[in-house]
């Protein structure tokens, strides 16, 4: 055996000792950094408006309601993507779905229950928006690259979309405005801003 055969055996042994990281290992630093996020977000804008006194808190399950469905077929997305031969084209097309639901509500019916667009809590909307989008995005990123996936732009598209839904369901307790265009401008914009975001970069971050 040459050297170079003795090189490869010893690199292929290497490799089949180390077995890919779980989907535990992947969620667990995610995790840890957006609830790191939505901590700092308390401290900078204190305690979230949906827990005050006299505020609905439907408004605030139905958006859960999207966002919890975006972020799971996002990280499902991304688990597969991780691993060839599984499919992923539904389950991206299932994170996509809130975001069209949300575009249509907002075609059909741009006002709400509550006070004319854009409401009187946008600024601390835009702040809790801008705080936890840019972190649920770098920490989808990170998570990501612990899977090395092969399809970077898709995993991208993931990683964006994972990223945009967790902070979506982090800073809803801070906005309790309900109007459909206001869902669309606050939650649909910047999700589907991330989701190119990481469509455009995915093979450049997540290179391995």
């Amino acid at each position: 055996m040459t050297p170079t055969d003795a090189l490869i055996a010893q690199l292929s042994a290497d490799t089949a000792m180390r077995p890919a990281p779980g989907a535990r290992a992947f969620a667990v630093p995610l995790l840890a950094l957006m609830f790191a996020s939505a901590a700092v977000l308390t401290l900078l804008l204190g305690r979230p408006i949906m827990l005050e006194d006299g505020v609905l808190i439907m408004p605030l399950i139905v958006k859960w309601g999207f966002f919890l469905i975006l972020a799971w077929a996002a990280l499902a997305a991304l688990h597969a993507l991780a691993h060839p031969g599984r499919r992923a084209d539904l389950l991206l097309a299932l994170a996509l779905t809130p975001l069209v639901l949300a575009a249509a509500l907002a075609a059909i019916s741009p006002s709400g229950p509550s006070d004319s667009f854009p409401g009187t809590t946008w600024q601390t909307c835009l702040a809790a928006m801008s705080i936890i989008g840019a972190a649920g995005f770098a920490a989808a990123i990170h998570a990501a690259r612990r899977f090395a996936p092969v399809k970077l732009r898709r995993a991208g598209l993931a990683a964006g979309l994972l990223g945009g839904g967790l902070a979506a369901i982090i800073y809803s307790p801070f906005c309790p405005e309900r109007g459909a265009a206001f869902l669309l401008a606050f939650y649909v914009g910047p999700i589907t801003a991330l989701a190119a975001l990481g469509w455009l970069s995915g093979p450049r971050l997540l290179r391995w």
